[in-house]
């Protein structure tokens, strides 16, 4: 080897002997790069398997708060309406944040569906389900108050 190194400047053979024994020690042999790739294959396989169990803890934990809700097409449903939502330009603080009730149109996947939205809202009629609530109709019952069966004290009267 050193005589390959030095053809040029036989002469010089003691200065580059250091380095030429730097190189042949560092330099990895066959078994060396079979044992490197079989730790670094078990490395990544230890990696994979941790990011795993920790992703499913964290689904676990997510699960907890989550509300797992099915509607049916042709069902009624309140629609929560963020900002994002609107075109540029549309989006008023005081209009109000739900729009409904609303007809599902059909499911997409049990985390998407797509609202039969009134002609006048300009945007995409698919809703995530977290942006979906049920509608439920406001109670027929009748609720009248008579005044005269309140004991009510009227300012100025004694």
């Amino acid at each position: 080897m050193l005589c390959c190194l030095v053809q040029d400047n036989p002469k010089k053979w003691d200065e580059i002997l250091s380095q030429a024994k730097f190189a042949y020690n560092s330099m990895p042999n066959r078994s060396t790069v079979t044992n490197m790739a079989g730790d670094f294959k078990s490395m990544l396989e230890n990696v994979r398997r941790s990011l795993q169990t920790a992703n499913e803890s964290y689904k676990q934990a997510a699960d907890v708060h989550r509300r797992f809700q099915t509607f049916q097409p042709g069902g009624l449903v309140m629609v929560r309406m963020r900002k994002e939502r609107h075109p540029t330009g549309t989006y008023s603080k005081l209009a109000p944040k739900k729009l409904g009730p609303v007809a599902i149109k059909h499911k997409i996947s049990d985390n998407a569906y797509v609202l039969e939205l009134p002609s006048d809202v300009l945007m995409s009629s698919t809703f995530n389900v977290a942006e979906i609530s049920p509608y439920y109709p406001p109670d027929s019952a009748n609720t009248e108050i008579d005044s005269s069966d309140m004991n009510i004290p009227v300012a100025g009267v004694n």
